[in-house]
């Protein structure tokens, strides 16, 4: 699923959406959303992913950064 950044913007485009809850990374989304493989990519990225989400909660950082990383993470691939 690549990095925490690109993992973060493909959540917010399928309709999964991330919280921290304490030292917790949580989602919610339609049941038919959630697999095994999104629950392990959420393990395995929580250490980034609670800094990016803590950082939209306090709003040190913005959705329009997150989004500005992802494109030049993409124009990397190209």
């Amino acid at each position: 699923m690549g990095t925490p950044v690109n993992f973060l913007v493909f959540c917010w485009a399928i309709g999964v959406r991330l919280s921290v809850v304490g030292d917790s990374v949580r989602y919610e989304a339609e049941a038919e959303l959630v697999s095994d493989e999104l629950i392990e990519v959420i393990r395995q990225h929580k250490e980034p992913l609670h800094y990016l989400l803590s950082g939209l909660a306090d709003g040190t950082i913005t959705e329009n950064d997150i989004h500005a990383a992802y494109d030049l993470e993409v124009s990397q691939w190209k």
